[in-house]
């Protein structure tokens, strides 16, 4: 599995909504993919585990769903945080240019 497509994809579709189809059988990747960038992931959810079919080998239960989600608040929160404080600081930096 290659994420840095994820990098190349924003760079050659700068308009486009860039995102991540999870075949793996844990959150791991999807955490990764948000971390780059992705905004979008899609991930097999399945009743119970233990049901037999196609994806199951790679599908995640309603409590995996719930950790996804909540990460997934909590990771775009940190974002905008960390966004935020960047921009501050650049403006400073701008307005002590400006005063010198």
């Amino acid at each position: 599995m290659n994420l840095n497509v994820i990098n190349v994809m924003q760079d050659r579709y700068p308009e486009a909504t860039i995102g991540h189809s999870d075949h793996t059988p844990d959150l791991y990747t999807c955490f990764a993919a948000t971390a780059l960038g992705a905004k979008i992931i899609e991930k097999h959810v399945i009743l119970d585990k233990k049901t037999p079919g196609p994806d199951q080998s790679v599908s995640i239960d309603f409590m995996d769903l719930k950790s996804l989600i909540f990460m997934g608040y909590h990771q775009s929160q940190e974002i905008m945080t960390y966004q935020k404080k960047s921009v501050g600081f650049f403006l400073i930096q701008i307005n002590q240019n400006m005063i010198h």
